[in-house]
């Protein structure tokens, strides 16, 4: 054991809670009991006296020798606990709404396990060096100050800086309390900030789901795909914004709903908040734009209290719009670079694909690997050029090779991949269902709204890929919230009336339902049973 400062801080304010919580239980018994006596007083000082000294001891035993004799089996610890939550499943003990609570404990599970299985600089998109998003951070530590914008950008300073800015501030906080030695450590817990993004997607994901009307196996199934999906795995480790841009994204959808089912001045509001800090998280959030303004279009159409709907607009004009655009104006007019600013890294880049014709970068499915999304530029002797083919494969793997070298690994792989498409399909088919049918979950202005918000973004998407015609911008990673809404229609489908469907629609109801299962759980195998 090693004496420091930050032991002896440690063991101060674990000394001070504890008298805290001693103090507080002590002051309720001696208001129940105003009259007790001493040997009473006694009993309870020494009761509190000597656990509270055992139990940090023990705890420590328990940290140093105990925990040893779990280590044989540690790998096992996972596949333990599926199936005790496997168990309680079938033992009909679980309602839906404690079933939805497991699949969020166990979503948070898997998205910390592969946090701390994973290094702040592995799998990564352009963190370190010298130009990468970790620098902006230590820029905003080290100055106090934004930087500034330069074109050609050979560096992440054009991204808005919401996302730098909290990052930098965790930094300043774990530096002051730990000593700057522990900065190294400080930049990996950077890592903890998106790991509680993408936990708390989940959540919003719920949010919406019961919303809008999910139940029972729908709801389930829903929050199994957003519990276990790669790509809030993958970015739960990573330190850029993406994370916090989906997050922000999702709220939006989630409060434009809401302002939709009861148009107040405080939700509006919500929905400025959420599209203004999203746009000053990455401005790719701005997707979400044309689906709220056609919602807006609608109710102002649906209802006869115009003037109170034109104030909430300019409300919302006046939150949205400086949050959302301060940064661009502010790069326009000190550099004079444009508000949609985004570095092109030249057609000299081996990533490059604009030799490619459109309708083989949109209709060529032709592929060497399930595994690899960025080819040449990972050494291997082909590209990836096929938009939505490299869109499926990097939702489940990521831009990066996670290695196919052990059989099992393999299997799991292709089960992960299959059940990928079969639930991307089907996802869309039912969109275009509920987006131009009447049904039980959507109505006419809802029904506009998720139509529009998936058009603009897979869209935009299509355009940023032809804009930019490399590799890396087929990411998947550009468009996450279509994974939420594609797990809404999912669970919209298993949660309709089952009492009058055909044999052939049940079983496409079995069918979707073990893909999801199997889905999760290859999913599962391969982002932590497999890590390094």
């Amino acid at each position: 054991m090693e004496w420091s400062f930050v032991f002896f801080l440690n063991s101060v304010l674990l000394g001070v809670g504890l008298a805290m919580d001693a103090f507080s239980v002590s002051m309720a018994n001696g208001l129940h009991d105003p009259k007790m006596n001493k040997g009473t007083m006694c009993k309870i000082a020494g009761t509190f006296g000597i656990f509270q000294a055992a139990m940090p001891m023990i705890g420590w035993v328990c940290v140093h020798t105990i925990v040893e004799l779990f280590s044989s089996f540690e790998t096992l610890i996972p596949w333990i606990a599926l199936a005790l939550l496997s168990y309680w499943r079938t033992t009909d003990r679980l309602d839906t709404g404690r079933i939805v609570l497991l699949l969020i404990i166990a979503g948070v599970a898997v998205r910390a396990a592969y946090v701390l299985l994973t290094g702040h600089l592995v799998r990564q998109h352009d963190a370190g060096g010298t130009n990468g998003h970790i620098p902006y951070m230590e820029y905003i530590y080290n100055n106090l100050s934004l930087p500034d914008v330069t074109r050609p950008a050979v560096n992440q300073n054009y991204h808005p800086p919401l996302h730098y800015l909290i990052s930098a501030a965790w930094l300043k906080v774990q530096t002051l309390l730990a000593g700057s030695d522990f900065y190294a450590c400080a930049v990996e817990n950077i890592q903890i900030l998106t790991l509680f993004y993408s936990s708390a997607a989940m959540l919003v994901s719920r949010s919406l789901f019961r919303l809008l009307g999910l139940k029972g196996r729908g709801l389930v199934a829903a929050m199994a795909v957003v519990a276990f999906h790669p790509s809030f795995i993958i970015l739960a480790g990573s330190v850029n914004n993406d994370m916090l841009s989906v997050l922000f994204s999702l709220l939006s959808v989630l409060a434009a709903v809401r302002w939709y089912r009861e148009p107040t001045l405080p939700r509006i509001l919500c929905v400025a908040l959420a599209v203004g800090l999203g746009m000053m998280t990455k401005l790719s959030v701005a997707m979400v734009a044309p689906a709220i303004a056609v919602l807006f279009a609608v109710k102002f159409f649906q209802s006869r209290a115009f003037k109170r709907l034109i104030g909430q607009f300019a409300a919302f004009a006046a939150v949205c719009f400086p949050l959302g655009l301060w940064w661009g104006v502010r790069n326009l007019i000190r550099t004079d670079t444009p508000l949609t600013y985004v570095p092109d890294i030249g057609k000299s880049n081996i990533q490059y694909l604009g030799d490619y014709p459109v309708w083989r970068r949109l209709f060529d499915v032709r592929t060497p690997d399930v595994w690899i999304a960025r080819g040449k530029s990972y050494g291997y002797d082909y590209f990836d050029y096929n938009i939505p083919l490299t869109m499926l494969k990097t939702s489940v793997f990521g831009e990066y090779y996670i290695g196919k070298n052990e059989p099992l690994l393999s299997v799991f792989a292709y089960v992960l991949s299959l059940s990928n498409l079969l639930l991307a399909v089907t996802a869309f088919v039912l969109l275009l269902r509920y987006v131009f049918a009447k049904n039980g979950f959507l109505c006419g202005g809802l029904r506009a709204f998720f139509g529009v918000l998936v058009a603009s973004m897979l869209g935009m998407y299509i355009k940023f890929c032809f804009d930019y015609p490399y590799n890396c911008t087929q990411d998947f990673r550009y468009v996450v919230p279509l994974a939420v809404i594609g797990a809404l229609f999912l669970g919209m489908r298993l949660s309709e009336n089952r009492e009058n469907r055909s044999a052939v629609s049940r079983a496409v109801d079995v069918v979707l339902q073990a893909a999801v299962v199997l889905f999760c759980i290859s999913s599962f195998v391969l982002y932590v049973s497999f890590q390094p």
